[in-house]
């Protein structure tokens, strides 16, 4: 059915601008758009785009373009995963890397291309997710994404993050220990009240991953199917590498498992939370006191990202994460989902579960 999607063409000053599929051979030419549209975005390297484009596991990357005399000055593209409907197995896509040539930008280029994107997901039966920046929000809902959620950022302050606190609320570095005090009452992780956990920090991801999800997947939950394909893929398989993982283990059963990485995020160095699955409240909060107690190094706090409602952000409240107030955040994160008939036919009428991704979110 995708075939039925047709290439189409349309004329512009400079001559006609060709609107079509692209696949691998455009790689060199994809990765150089983006390069010139977002300086230092991973996606510029060849082993990146290999991995997450042109080699994923869970299904074809869709990619369109609009190209000028052989030259790509625009494009959009939906790599595919594992996506978890209502309690049903199915395919998902992930649009990311929406791009248009700085000197092609304002020639209403992006709406059709967002189009023709979502006409081949639809006509795979694939949903697409998308989280689009200020720019490109507008588009996309044009073109039929339907905004569902608008997650929430959770932080955990941690003693060092006190000049991080300070700066962000506008505030002289001099009332940081102060800040530093009040951080310690108000963002501090929570003690497991039951029996003690065997925490443990990995290079990869726990072995026993999928029982743990399979535990604690809710079929009132839409989002991404997180069980060890998921884990090995996005974690494991990932070019760089750069993150660690915890678990903490209750009898000799994996209890809660977390996927981690510090980057420079919202003004600081923050451990940001990008998995976080627990059986019960208390495992979660024995992953979340064994990151803050120093197990995965230095920063200014933990971080995560949870739909409001969800089990993720309630995870992050009884394990002691805050939510962040909006003006401390440097920007919004709109989620939403291209419908398909026969899967999503509405997307709002589902409960969606949302976290943080460092390369893209999920």
């Amino acid at each position: 059915n995708a075939g039925n999607v047709p290439a189409m063409t349309e004329t512009h000053p400079r001559g006609p601008l060709k609107l079509r599929r692209a696949g691998f051979d455009d790689d060199q030419s994809m990765r150089a758009l983006v390069a010139a549209s977002f300086p230092g975005n991973p996606k510029v390297s060849a082993d990146m785009t290999r991995w997450q484009w042109w080699e994923n596991p869970f299904g074809e990357t869709l990619a369109w373009v609009w190209e000028d005399d052989g030259s790509i000055v625009a494009q959009y593209v939906a790599f595919c995963a594992p996506g978890w409907i209502a309690g049903k197995r199915t395919t998902v896509t992930l649009g990311v890397d929406a791009a248009v040539d700085p000197a092609y930008q304002g020639r209403r280029l992006f709406t059709p291309l967002s189009e023709a994107l979502y006409a081949d997901s639809v006509a795979r039966g694939w949903p697409l997710y998308a989280y689009p920046n200020e720019q490109s929000w507008k588009g996309i809902s044009r073109a039929g994404w339907i905004e569902v959620s608008r997650p929430s950022v959770y932080v955990l302050i941690r003693p060092g993050g006190a000049r991080w606190l300070a700066s962000r609320l506008k505030l002289p570095a001099a009332v940081s220990p102060a800040i530093g005090m009040a951080a310690r009452v108000g963002f501090r992780p929570r003690k497991p009240k039951g029996g003690p956990h065997a925490v443990a920090v990995l290079s990869s991801p726990p072995q026993d991953v999928e029982e743990l999800w399979t535990a604690v997947a809710s079929a009132e939950e839409s989002g991404l199917e997180r069980g060890a394909n998921w884990w090995h893929w996005r974690y494991d398989a990932h070019p760089d590498k750069p993150y660690r993982f915890i678990e903490a283990r209750r009898g000799g059963q994996l209890a809660g498992a977390a996927a981690v990485v510090t980057r420079e995020e919202l003004g600081g160095r923050f451990i940001c939370l990008l998995e976080l699955l627990a059986r019960d409240d208390d495992s979660a909060r024995a992953v979340v006191a064994a990151i803050a107690g120093g197990s995965v190094g230095e920063s200014d706090g933990i971080a995560l990202t949870a739909t409001r409602g969800s089990r993720l952000e309630s995870l992050a409240r009884v394990a002691g994460l805050r939510k962040v107030p909006g003006r401390l955040q440097h920007r919004p994160i709109r989620f939403g989902v291209v419908p398909q008939p026969d899967v999503v036919p509405d997307p709002t009428a589902l409960r969606w579960a949302t976290s943080w991704g460092d390369l893209d979110h999920t």
